[in-house]
Protein backbone atom coordinates (compact mmCIF):
# COMPACT_ATOMS: atom_id res chain seq x y z
CA UNK A 1 0.00 0.00 0.00
CA UNK A 2 1.10 3.30 -0.76
CA UNK A 3 -0.17 6.80 0.28
CA UNK A 4 1.16 10.28 -1.09
CA UNK A 5 0.88 13.86 -0.38
CA UNK A 6 1.12 17.41 -1.66
CA UNK A 7 2.20 16.62 -5.13
CA UNK A 8 0.11 19.80 -5.74
CA UNK A 9 2.28 22.12 -3.48
CA UNK A 10 -0.88 24.20 -1.84
CA UNK A 11 -3.17 21.37 -0.85
CA UNK A 12 -2.17 21.39 2.52
CA UNK A 13 -5.45 18.63 3.42
CA UNK A 14 -2.57 16.38 2.21
CA UNK A 15 -0.54 17.24 5.10
CA UNK A 16 -3.34 16.90 7.81
CA UNK A 17 -4.37 13.62 6.59
CA UNK A 18 -0.93 11.92 6.69
CA UNK A 19 -0.28 13.59 9.57
CA UNK A 20 -2.90 11.49 11.62
CA UNK A 21 -2.17 8.46 9.12
CA UNK A 22 0.88 8.26 10.68
CA UNK A 23 -0.46 8.83 14.42
CA UNK A 24 -2.99 6.60 14.12
CA UNK A 25 -0.86 3.56 12.66
CA UNK A 26 2.08 4.48 15.20
CA UNK A 27 0.32 5.41 18.30
CA UNK A 28 -2.41 3.03 17.93
CA UNK A 29 -0.69 0.12 15.83
CA UNK A 30 -2.38 -2.92 18.20
CA UNK A 31 -5.67 -1.42 16.40
CA UNK A 32 -3.90 -2.01 13.04
CA UNK A 33 -2.33 -5.54 13.81
CA UNK A 34 -3.71 -7.28 11.18
CA UNK A 35 -3.15 -4.40 8.72
CA UNK A 36 0.20 -4.14 9.56
CA UNK A 37 1.24 -7.75 10.20
CA UNK A 38 0.42 -8.84 6.90
CA UNK A 39 0.67 -5.40 4.41
CA UNK A 40 4.02 -3.34 4.13
CA UNK A 41 2.07 0.50 4.06
CA UNK A 42 4.37 3.10 2.17
CA UNK A 43 3.72 6.81 3.15
CA UNK A 44 5.23 9.19 0.73
CA UNK A 45 4.07 12.91 3.19
CA UNK A 46 5.74 15.49 0.50
CA UNK A 47 6.56 14.67 -2.99
CA UNK A 48 6.57 18.39 -4.36
CA UNK A 49 9.13 19.84 -1.45
CA UNK A 50 10.57 21.97 -3.82
CA UNK A 51 7.24 23.54 -4.77
CA UNK A 52 6.12 23.36 -1.25
CA UNK A 53 9.50 25.44 -0.27
CA UNK A 54 9.24 28.50 -2.57
CA UNK A 55 5.24 28.50 -2.24
CA UNK A 56 3.84 27.19 -5.42
CA UNK A 57 0.59 26.32 -5.72
CA UNK A 58 0.20 23.68 -7.78
CA UNK A 59 3.62 23.15 -9.75
CA UNK A 60 7.18 21.87 -8.89
CA UNK A 61 10.86 23.85 -8.30
CA UNK A 62 11.00 24.20 -12.33
CA UNK A 63 7.24 25.69 -12.88
CA UNK A 64 5.26 21.93 -14.13
CA UNK A 65 2.61 20.47 -12.49
CA UNK A 66 3.99 16.95 -11.19
CA UNK A 67 0.85 14.93 -11.42
CA UNK A 68 0.90 15.81 -15.48
CA UNK A 69 4.18 13.46 -15.91
CA UNK A 70 3.67 10.46 -14.22
CA UNK A 71 3.47 8.62 -17.84
CA UNK A 72 7.24 9.26 -18.68
CA UNK A 73 9.26 11.74 -15.97
CA UNK A 74 12.11 13.09 -17.05
CA UNK A 75 14.89 12.02 -14.35
CA UNK A 76 16.79 15.48 -14.18
CA UNK A 77 13.56 17.52 -14.91
CA UNK A 78 11.13 15.37 -12.73
CA UNK A 79 13.09 12.97 -10.29
CA UNK A 80 10.53 13.45 -7.75
CA UNK A 81 7.98 11.45 -9.47
CA UNK A 82 10.92 9.88 -11.53
CA UNK A 83 12.34 7.87 -8.56
CA UNK A 84 9.08 7.45 -6.36
CA UNK A 85 7.59 5.75 -9.38
CA UNK A 86 10.55 3.48 -9.97
CA UNK A 87 10.42 2.31 -6.89
CA UNK A 88 6.92 1.68 -6.96
CA UNK A 89 6.73 0.11 -10.05
CA UNK A 90 9.88 -2.29 -8.51
CA UNK A 91 7.31 -2.82 -5.45
CA UNK A 92 4.70 -4.17 -8.08
CA UNK A 93 6.73 -6.08 -9.88
CA UNK A 94 8.24 -8.12 -6.54
CA UNK A 95 4.81 -8.18 -4.55
CA UNK A 96 2.08 -6.06 -6.30
CA UNK A 97 0.28 -3.32 -4.83
CA UNK A 98 -3.02 -3.58 -3.55
CA UNK A 99 -3.87 -0.06 -3.03
CA UNK A 100 -2.19 3.54 -3.88
CA UNK A 101 -3.74 6.61 -2.52
CA UNK A 102 -3.00 10.13 -3.63
CA UNK A 103 -3.91 13.12 -1.33
CA UNK A 104 -5.41 16.21 -2.72
CA UNK A 105 -7.66 19.32 -2.05
CA UNK A 106 -10.40 20.16 -4.08
CA UNK A 107 -11.05 23.52 -4.56
CA UNK A 108 -15.08 23.45 -5.80
CA UNK A 109 -16.64 20.88 -3.97
CA UNK A 110 -17.67 20.02 -0.31
CA UNK A 111 -16.73 16.96 1.94
CA UNK A 112 -14.33 14.17 0.55
CA UNK A 113 -14.59 11.75 -2.34
CA UNK A 114 -12.62 9.35 -4.53
CA UNK A 115 -11.34 9.59 -8.22
CA UNK A 116 -10.93 6.04 -9.66
CA UNK A 117 -10.91 4.13 -12.54
CA UNK A 118 -13.45 2.62 -14.37
CA UNK A 119 -12.64 -0.71 -13.91
CA UNK A 120 -10.35 -2.75 -12.42
CA UNK A 121 -6.88 -3.58 -13.82
CA UNK A 122 -7.34 -6.94 -14.45
CA UNK A 123 -10.94 -6.68 -15.83
CA UNK A 124 -12.81 -10.12 -15.36
CA UNK A 125 -16.70 -10.37 -14.49
CA UNK A 126 -16.23 -8.03 -11.29
CA UNK A 127 -14.53 -5.52 -12.82
CA UNK A 128 -16.79 -2.94 -12.23
CA UNK A 129 -17.39 -3.47 -8.32
CA UNK A 130 -14.15 -3.89 -7.59
CA UNK A 131 -13.13 -0.52 -8.44
CA UNK A 132 -15.97 0.81 -6.55
CA UNK A 133 -16.06 -1.55 -2.98
CA UNK A 134 -13.58 0.56 -1.28
CA UNK A 135 -15.19 3.75 -1.71
CA UNK A 136 -18.65 2.35 -0.71
CA UNK A 137 -16.52 1.07 2.50
CA UNK A 138 -15.62 4.39 3.25
CA UNK A 139 -18.78 6.14 3.00
CA UNK A 140 -20.16 3.81 4.91
CA UNK A 141 -17.93 4.57 8.27
CA UNK A 142 -16.96 8.15 7.61
CA UNK A 143 -20.11 10.59 7.69
CA UNK A 144 -18.17 13.25 5.37
CA UNK A 145 -17.39 11.11 2.66
CA UNK A 146 -19.52 11.76 -0.36
CA UNK A 147 -19.92 8.56 -2.60
CA UNK A 148 -22.69 10.57 -5.05
CA UNK A 149 -19.12 12.76 -5.89
CA UNK A 150 -16.96 10.20 -7.06
CA UNK A 151 -16.18 9.63 -10.41
CA UNK A 152 -14.51 6.34 -11.73
CA UNK A 153 -13.09 7.02 -15.02
CA UNK A 154 -9.80 8.26 -17.17
CA UNK A 155 -10.43 11.37 -18.97
CA UNK A 156 -7.47 11.78 -21.59
CA UNK A 157 -6.54 14.80 -19.80
CA UNK A 158 -5.58 12.74 -16.86
CA UNK A 159 -4.10 9.67 -18.47
CA UNK A 160 -0.46 11.25 -17.13
CA UNK A 161 -1.72 11.31 -13.57
CA UNK A 162 -0.49 9.24 -10.79
CA UNK A 163 -4.09 7.67 -10.37
CA UNK A 164 -4.31 6.54 -14.22
CA UNK A 165 -0.92 5.32 -14.80
CA UNK A 166 -0.26 3.68 -11.45
CA UNK A 167 -4.09 1.60 -12.62
CA UNK A 168 -2.83 1.19 -15.92
CA UNK A 169 1.01 0.56 -15.74
CA UNK A 170 1.25 -1.26 -11.93
CA UNK A 171 -2.05 -2.63 -12.33
CA UNK A 172 -3.51 -1.73 -9.20
CA UNK A 173 -7.54 -2.09 -9.33
CA UNK A 174 -7.78 -0.03 -5.74
CA UNK A 175 -5.64 3.26 -7.31
CA UNK A 176 -7.49 6.77 -6.11
CA UNK A 177 -7.25 10.18 -5.46
CA UNK A 178 -8.55 11.66 -2.52
CA UNK A 179 -10.40 14.63 -2.79
CA UNK A 180 -10.73 17.11 0.37
CA UNK A 181 -12.57 19.90 -0.03
CA UNK A 182 -10.52 23.01 0.44
CA UNK A 183 -13.34 25.05 1.83
CA UNK A 184 -16.23 23.71 3.63
CA UNK A 185 -17.95 20.18 4.98
CA UNK A 186 -21.46 19.55 4.50
CA UNK A 187 -23.16 17.20 7.01
CA UNK A 188 -27.22 16.13 6.67
CA UNK A 189 -28.28 15.61 9.84
CA UNK A 190 -32.21 15.55 11.52
CA UNK A 191 -34.18 18.59 13.01
CA UNK A 192 -36.49 17.80 15.62
CA UNK A 193 -39.21 16.90 13.56
CA UNK A 194 -37.09 14.18 11.55
CA UNK A 195 -36.28 16.09 8.36
CA UNK A 196 -32.64 16.49 7.15
CA UNK A 197 -31.26 19.66 6.89
CA UNK A 198 -27.54 20.55 5.68
CA UNK A 199 -25.00 21.84 8.45
CA UNK A 200 -22.46 23.88 6.60
CA UNK A 201 -19.10 23.44 8.72
CA UNK A 202 -16.29 25.62 7.33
Amino acid sequence: MYVTARLHAAETHGSWIMKYLIEELTQKAETYDSILNNYIVKLVPMINTDGVTIGNARSSLVGLDLNRRWANPNPTIHPEIFFLKEAMADTAERQGIQIYCDLHGHNKKDNCFFYGCNKAADEGILSWTKTRLLPKIFAQIEEIFNYNQCRFKQDKYKLNTARVVVWNEMRVTNSFTLETSQYAKNLAVKDQFGNNQTLCST
